[in-house]
């Protein structure tokens, strides 16, 4: 299953499944070919196959099934040439009729696109066995090591830990007085890592780490920083710190962010200090000056705009959103409305007439081959997150609206490509607080079902013609191919 569950053999899987259960009957292509590919009911899976094939029904030489092997894998056109002639006169050669020979051919030339080395595949099968085991028995130190192993890489650190929740576990935010410069975790809780915080760097979150083991806790935003030296502590990874949440204990985040560069001063005030030489008491009364004190300005909280500062700053400095998810604000309204979740859409049988709801984490505008607009979304939920193509029609209306955070109710179908989940938009709506009032008022009402437009929706009509008309040429240099 490791070789053939790729995006070349994937179609295969159907038949070996049929013979494997008998319900389809296992044939070769010659009787030499029968103990070769009887293992994988007579379709051609793994490298060392084709090797022994051209051996068993060609006559090839070790060598020059290797030679083969490497002309399929790299697909260059003279070399291809040179062994479909060397197979098929091999053939006839050893006996067998030319048109086997060239039966055989047609299964060797298109195996690069799938051919797998077995003993490759049987390590990878071993280690994804064991590490199943790993996940299935020690999930909370499964998950940590492999935070620890993408710690540099935001997008899979939000990955694993959507992961990490859908196994139970608790995520929570950094904090200089709990977390270590690399993720822990314990009773089946993980924390945040200091040295995965972006902009800051590794020394800093080892000094921390160290620095509170060594001396203890950091009592407030002034013993912190007194604590930590200046050549360490730059604008840059205080300012990722704080607008991480990992000083929130001290303040809150939105009065540190307010006093950023006064804190700044007050570092360099420090340093200046601790460079100069200082006085002795003497005979005359000289003293020591006294430290310079940290002065902190409040200002209004406005909850509101403090926790989408909070979603927003934790989605660009952590990978995603911890403290809360913007989806919870419609939670309760989505639980009436029965409307599946983005993981139960990903697994759905049924592919058309979905709907989805969630926040978008991440936006990309592409223009089309006609120079008007288009959009990928990371669209998510507490469940999981998927890619929602919106098409020139829809973005027309709804471009302005695209907003890290935003809340939408999107209908359309999903498909798949390259193996990973797509969402085609047909419809979609921004989730305002007038809407989530609405849903209050008439979630009782019998006629509501998973319909955004029963609910009251005002949507644009989705044009399918033009939106294959206007599909880009490339993505990141990859062709993006129509509409399944």
């Amino acid at each position: 299953m490791v070789s053939l569950y790729r995006p070349g053999p994937m179609e295969l899987i159907p038949t070996y499944i049929a013979r494997k259960h008998k319900k389809e009957e296992v044939t070769y292509l010659h009787p030499n070919l029968e103990a070769i590919l009887k293992p994988t009911y007579g379709i051609m899976i793994y490298q060392e196959q084709l090797m022994q094939a051209s051996q068993a029904v060609a006559g090839f030489s070790l060598p020059e099934a290797d030679t083969l092997r490497k002309a399929v894998g790299k697909k260059i056109k003279e070399l291809m040439e040179e062994q479909k002639i060397n197979i098929i006169e091999g053939t006839v050669k050893q006996g067998i009729s030319r048109e086997i020979g060239e039966k055989l051919w047609e299964l060797i030339e298109p195996f690069g696109d799938y051919g797998f080395n077995k003993s490759h595949a049987a390590c990878y099968a071993m280690i994804a066995y064991q590490t199943a085991y790993l996940k299935a028995h020690y999930p909370l130190q499964f998950m940590v090591a492999l935070l620890n192993s993408d710690a540099k890489d935001m997008a899979r650190i939000a990955i694993d830990i959507t992961e990490a929740r859908q196994l139970g576990l608790a995520i929570k935010p950094p904090s200089v007085n709990i977390s270590q410069a690399q993720f822990t975790g314990t009773d089946s809780t993980i924390f945040y890592g200091l040295g995965s915080i972006k902009n800051m760097s590794s020394n800093l979150a080892e000094y921390i780490e160290s620095e509170r083991n060594t001396n203890g806790q950091f009592k407030s935003i002034e013993d912190f920083i007194t604590r930590i030296p200046a050549k360490e502590l730059n604008k840059k990874n205080l300012e990722a710190l704080i607008k991480a949440g990992a000083l929130d204990e001290f303040e809150p985040r939105y009065i540190l962010i307010h006093n950023l560069d006064n804190i700044i001063n007050f570092i360099k005030t420090l340093a200046t200090q601790n460079n100069s030489v200082v006085p002795q008491n003497s005979l005359f009364g000289a003293t020591v000056p006294t430290s310079p004190k940290l002065e902190i300005e409040t200002i209004p909280a406005n909850p509101s705009e403090n926790l989408n500062q909070i979603l927003e700053l934790e989605n660009q400095y952590l990978g995603l959103w911890i403290s809360t998810h913007p989806i919870d604000e419609y939670k309760d309204i989505l639980t009436e409305l029965t409307l599946p979740n983005i993981k139960e859409i990903k697994e759905a049988k049924r592919k058309t007439g979905l709907i989805l709801t969630g926040v978008i984490k991440e936006i990309k505008i592409i223009n089309t081959k006609s120079g008007t607009k288009m959009a990928f979304l990371n669209l998510e939920d507490i469940s999981d997150n998927i890619e929602v193509i919106i098409f020139p029609s829809i973005y027309r209306t709804l471009g302005e609206k695209l907003n890290t955070g935003a809340g939408f109710a999107i209908k359309g179908k999903r498909q798949y490509m390259d193996g990973v989940s797509q969402f085609i938009a047909s419809e979609a709506k921004l989730l305002t607080a007038e809407d989530i009032q609405k849903w209050t008022t008439s979630k009782s009402s019998p006629s509501l079902s998973n319909s955004v437009e029963e609910i009251g929706l005002e949507i644009p009509e989705y044009n399918d013609q033009e939106a294959q008309n206007n599909l880009p040429t490339t993505q990141d240099g990859a062709e993006i191919v129509g509409i399944n």
